[in-house]
């Protein structure tokens, strides 16, 4: 049968440490973990037990006196009994876990004046099992899993009342949550140059009495034209709940209004390997419905406030959190192995998006970011020692605020924000300790103290209309976020 493996891997980092002698007041800190075990019971049936977890901490003194948290933790265990087949396994395991996520929160109450402050502590358990198998030219995975959690979300409904995230109790304030689905992906060899991938996902999603359900379909079809080159198509559907605003541990589980975000997703694009080298390109589009993107949730949420920035009367708007539209664009990227003593990415996006109007206005979203382009470079001389460097380049994002002019209409102001630009760095040396393989990191994020653009300020003007005179752009603080790190693989 074997012996079994044991195998851990933890992560500390104190950027606080550093960045505390120039930003009193202020307390950072990230962490992780892993282990992973694996004991036989026969030749053919084997235990396993996966444990994983993070905690991340940033608090600060605002400007007021006041202070802000905002604390993100999870933590899941997970026993799994696996049985090998001839030309595949079938498994069973049951999990647990707990969430913990503080946003914009008081370090006193948890909950800030912060209309957008949300807090959740939640517990979930579930079990889910799997098949693996190949028949053929098939290979097949099909799958079931149900997970619960239990926790009610913490928001400022008080400062919300009449807006759209306490539009439907229901969920917003919901103990119980619940999840089902099952799926079925199957690889088919049609040819020595052609591979089909097929896909079908339901799920159900219980809050409280109320449920709702989809079928998610997904293909895609690839032909390799060289040994070096393959080209593909692929099409598919994805939906699920509108949740918080942030995708953080516990809110993400968190309906806060019935109906289903829908993405439909296609794309067409060729791979192209050459030695070390691996290149990458594709089209793509997609067209969104009933999606919550936190730039109109946060429109939303301050809406009703539109028309007291600016002379005139008010307008009523009453937003929900939610939109539609399409996005579409290319992707380029090249890769040299991590197997070389100089290895990294370069990569590049050309996108749009477009929304529907809102308010009968047109309407520019702030992640229509029209150029993109990164690049991460590893040094690897040997000896336990590395370095690396990271630059990124966008265009700039669309920034817009509604205004009523002195005849009671409505309208938007729409500006093009400033590019941005950061690069960051590290340095590593990692080393055998015997008892574990260690990793000390120095890293640093914003060398460049860079100032991103991120808002339009516009006062009050005597006509009532913003415009490029009279707005000008919000920029956040050049932050140098130094970061000490310590990382064991036991």
């Amino acid at each position: 049968m074997g012996a079994g493996s044991l195998q851990g891997a933890i992560r500390l980092g104190w950027p606080a440490l550093l960045i505390g002698a120039v930003v009193p007041d202020t307390e950072l800190f990230y962490g992780d973990y892993q282990v992973r075990a694996s004991l036989p019971l026969s030749h053919e049936d084997r235990f396993e037990l996966v444990l994983l977890g993070s905690a991340d901490r940033l608090a600060f003194v605002l400007s007021n006196g006041l202070n802000s948290t905002t604390e993100i933790m999870f933590q899941r265990a997970e026993l799994r009994i696996v049985h090998a087949l001839a030309q595949g396994e079938v498994g069973l395991a049951l999990r647990g876990g707990y969430d913990h996520s503080l946003v914009l929160g008081s370090l006193v109450s948890g909950i800030s004046d912060n209309p957008l402050a949300i807090a959740i502590d939640a517990g979930s358990f579930g079990f889910r099992g799997w098949g693996r198998f190949r028949e053929g030219i098939v290979r097949g995975h099909v799958g079931l899993d149900v997970n619960g959690s239990i926790g009610r979300p913490n928001a400022n409904l008080q400062a919300l009342v009449g807006l759209p995230l306490s539009a439907d109790t229901l969920f917003a304030t919901s103990t119980t949550r619940s999840v089902a689905g099952a799926f079925v992906d199957l690889d088919v060899q049609l040819h020595p140059e052609w591979k089909l991938h097929a896909g079908l996902r339901f799920d159900q999603w219980v809050v409280g009495p109320a449920f709702q359900g989809a079928l998610d379909p997904r293909l895609s079809v690839d032909w390799r034209a060289t040994p070096e080159l393959e080209w593909h198509v692929a099409a598919g559907v994805s939906r699920q709940p509108l949740v918080f605003y942030l995708p953080f541990p516990g809110l993400s589980d968190a309906p806060i209004q019935q109906g289903l975000q829908t993405a439909i997703q296609g794309e067409i694009g060729a791979r192209l390997q050459l030695g070390v080298f691996d290149a990458l390109a594709q089209v793509y589009v997609q067209r969104y419905e009933g999606v919550a993107l936190a730039d109109v949730f946060v429109l939303a949420l301050a809406s009703d406030a539109v028309c007291a920035r600016y002379l005139g009367d008010c307008v009523s708007t009453n937003l929900r959190p939610t939109t539609n539209g399409f996005s579409y664009g290319a992707e380029m990227m090249l890769q040299v192995a991590a197997t070389e003593p100089l290895s990294g990415t370069l990569s590049y996006t050309l996108a749009w998006n477009d929304l529907e109007p809102l308010l009968g206005l047109p309407y520019r979203s702030s992640y229509d970011i029209r150029h993109i382009l990164q690049l991460a470079v590893m040094w690897n001389p040997g000896g336990g020692f590395t370095a690396g460097v990271r630059a990124f380049v966008r265009s700039g994002a669309a920034q817009g605020i509604f205004f009523v002019s002195g005849a009671s209409t409505l309208g938007r102001y729409t500006r093009e924000l400033d590019a941005y630009y950061r690069l960051d760095a590290s340095v590593a040396y990692a080393w055998d300790a015997g008892w574990s393989r260690l990793r000390l990191s120095l890293e640093w994020v914003n060398l460049t103290m860079s100032q991103e653009p991120f808002g339009l300020d516009c006062p009050q003007p005597g006509s009532g209309i913003p415009s490029d005179a009279t707005c000008r752009q919000e920029l956040g603080p050049a932050l140098f976020i130094p970061n000490l790190g310590l990382r064991a693989n036991l």
